[in-house]
């Protein structure tokens, strides 16, 4: 075995000589296994015609929960909304389902609360490990859900259920598993943000106004990455958003969301998921 793997490596090597006009490598193959759930969504016809995103002055709802995959993606992905709605009067709440980097967490937790504290966000913590979300776990079901009946919010944000993140799929799947149990009176709007992947936004908010308060507070998660500068990479993409923008002489940022009833947009999660009545 140990001499079939250092033949096969060595092949692999002069392989790589061979082609040396390559300009990128694979550095992890996996099996993409979404293409069949992802096929059913695209059979819908939802998202065959361009969609041009509605300008909207702001949420419209006094009670708002957050369903934030890792500490920052609240605010890397709907900060500069959520701090419009909250100078607005609405509640704020924040479901934080991982804590970060296990060897991290007891910091990242700590800016995280500093964060929230800032911006009046009132934080709740799973304490999941990142990549470890289990979607069914009745505990996590059951408190998610708990929250969601006792804010009786008007709308949940939540990172778009095709995120190029596993943990940003899990927690829809998590969401999913919460409306499919539970019984939410309200009748709540989904707003699913934009965090790695391109989404298709039928909503944009103009955050031009709290752009600056939106990048104090990412950079207040020392640890959450040492490798990327979070607040150039998400304002970079705010103002790219601007084309949707009402034309300005003023250098503008928007932040923009797929927004469903949360009856369709359960209905696109269980498509997806491909998960049995």
């Amino acid at each position: 075995m140990i001499i079939f793997i250092k033949r096969a490596y060595n092949k692999l090597l002069a392989l790589l000589k061979s082609r040396s006009n390559y300009k990128f490598l694979i550095k992890e193959y996996t099996d993409l296994d979404d293409f069949d759930s992802f096929n059913k969504i695209l059979s819908t016809k939802r998202f065959t015609t361009h969609l041009k995103p509605l300008q909207m002055d702001n949420v419209k709802s006094n009670k708002i929960v957050v369903i934030a995959p890792h500490p920052d993606d609240d605010i890397l992905g709907a900060g500069g909304t959520l701090l419009k709605a909250k100078s607005l009067g609405a509640e704020v709440n924040i479901i934080y389902v991982t804590n970060g980097e296990p060897l991290k967490s007891e910091n990242i937790k700590k800016e995280t609360l500093k964060v929230c504290k800032k911006a009046k966000f009132i934080p709740h913590f799973l304490n999941f490990e990142p990549k470890k979300i289990n979607v069914h776990d009745d505990k996590a079901i059951k408190d998610i859900s708990s929250i969601i009946n006792e804010i009786n919010p008007g709308v949940i944000f939540i990172s778009f259920f095709l995120d190029n993140h596993v943990d940003h799929r899990s927690v829809n799947h998590l969401i999913y598993n919460c409306f499919k149990y539970a019984k939410f009176t309200n009748n709540i709007e989904i707003w699913s943000y934009q965090i790695y992947s391109s989404i298709l936004p039928n909503v944009i908010i103009d955050v031009t106004d709290m752009i600056s308060k939106k990048s104090k507070l990412i950079n207040i998660w020392k640890s959450v990455s040492k490798f990327n500068d979070l607040a150039h990479y998400i304002l970079g993409i705010n103002a790219s958003n601007s084309i949707y923008l009402k034309k300005s002489k003023k250098k503008l940022y928007g932040e923009t969301f797929f927004v469903l009833p949360s009856r369709e947009y359960i209905i696109l999660l269980e498509k997806y998921f491909n998960v049995e009545n």
